[in-house]
């Protein structure tokens, strides 16, 4: 098997209180691979806002990818739905991953190269509404996304790994036009609320005099 594209033998891990069936399960898996793991858990006060955990598992991964710093180089990151953190994630400047089940998370990761797999605590059954992920799914969609290849030849047809080399050279640059502009849209709204604050306060002095 050739190498992996994205190297996930280092994790960043965060989760939520809606993983709590499912996570000492999948870190005693994920160490029984060998993996080495840096954890974010919630809150020991009691403060179970996911969106923190999942900013320091994006912080750790960015100093790693763009800084060059020592450190973990794939995440993993827990919630209800999965959706949210995918957001903060691709805010980030980095790819997630956020799989209905193991052929959607292996699919995936075969055509996008996904660096964070954003995993549901929890699914919807078209019986029976909203169910728990297992353990046993959990581990099943962790592991089509730790070892599945990105252009894996069991899942793109002949012919097609252009395409999708092309689709993700093109989503990377999108995504860091993007950061950059809303990095840049907010120096700049900063510095513009400054000067109004500025104008107002000298504003404030010449009507005083």
């Amino acid at each position: 098997m050739a190498a992996r594209t994205v190297d996930k033998n280092y994790l960043a891990i965060t989760w939520d209180h809606t993983a709590v069936h499912i996570i000492d399960g999948l870190l005693a898996h994920i160490k029984g691979l060998g993996i080495k793991a840096d954890l974010y858990p919630p809150g020991s006060n009691g403060d179970d806002n996911y969106a923190d955990g999942t900013k320091k598992v994006c912080i750790a991964l960015v100093e790693t990818k763009y800084l060059g710093l020592p450190g973990p180089t794939a995440g993993l990151v827990i919630d209800k739905f999965g959706s949210a953190n995918h957001d903060l994630v691709g805010k980030a400047g980095l790819r997630g991953c956020n799989p209905e089940g193991e052929e959607s998370s292996r699919e995936i990761t075969a055509k996008n190269k996904p660096e964070v797999l954003c995993l549901r605590s929890w699914k919807e059954d078209v019986e029976k509404g909203l169910m728990p992920t297992t353990l046993e799914e959990a581990i099943k969609i962790f592991d089509a996304w730790y070892f599945t290849e990105f252009l894996d030849p069991t899942i793109i047809a002949p012919g097609k790994e252009e395409l999708y080399k092309t689709r993700y050279r093109a989503a990377e640059r999108v995504r860091g036009e993007i950061v950059d502009f809303l990095n840049n849209n907010r120096i700049r709204r900063k510095r513009a609320i400054e000067i109004e604050l500025l104008i107002m306060s000298r504003a404030k002095l010449d009507h005083e005099d």
